[in-house]
């Protein structure tokens, strides 16, 4: 993973700490105009998901999401060793499906709009849902790049404290 990163360093440690904090506000940025875009195009046009009353096919569910995720993060069984070496594996894994997911939501983004927005093709002016439409899919692709540029670079992986080294060590003896 880190063989993208591994040419001498271009940037000191000052400008490479101002460099992270720039990119992760600049995903928390990406991320909240995301999630209110989803929010705003599913709540207040009339074709929107949120009819989970009336309509339970529009239905999220939230089982596999959180089920999957929390069980495996905090299953504290495996040795430390184990889990430093499967980590780049976990990490490729991981920037793999938001690439794939990414690519998902865009095309589905692009194809709503090519079939059910209108006013482009019709009337030949730039309306609402087509420029939420168009936000979202900049926001989702600024707030991929922004985690990928983030997860990638070596210099900014997390170095674990003295205190979490000497409970790790604990824990492996048992």
């Amino acid at each position: 993973m880190s063989l993208i990163f591994e040419s001498p360093p271009l940037l000191d440690e000052r400008q490479s700490t101002k460099l992270f904090n720039y990119l992760f506000i600049l995903s928390q940025c990406f991320g909240i105009l995301a999630v209110f875009g989803v929010a705003i195009w599913m709540g207040a046009f009339e074709d929107g998901g949120f009819a989970w009353s009336e309509d339970p096919s529009k239905q999220f569910h939230y089982h596999p999401t959180f089920g999957a995720g929390f069980l495996t993060f905090f299953w504290p069984g495996l040795s430390q060793d184990f889990r430093r070496a499967i980590l780049p594996f976990h990490q490729l894994g991981g920037l793999l499906i938001l690439f794939g997911c990414t690519v998902t939501a865009l095309l589905g983004i692009s194809e709503y709009a090519a079939w059910h927005h209108g006013c482009w093709t019709v009337g030949k002016e730039l309306c609402g849902r087509q420029l939420l439409s168009n936000l979202l899919g900049f926001s989702l692709i600024g707030f991929s790049s922004c985690v990928f540029l983030l997860v990638a670079n070596p210099r900014w992986k997390r170095r674990p404290l003295p205190e979490e080294e000497c409970l790790n060590s604990l824990v492996d003896e048992e």
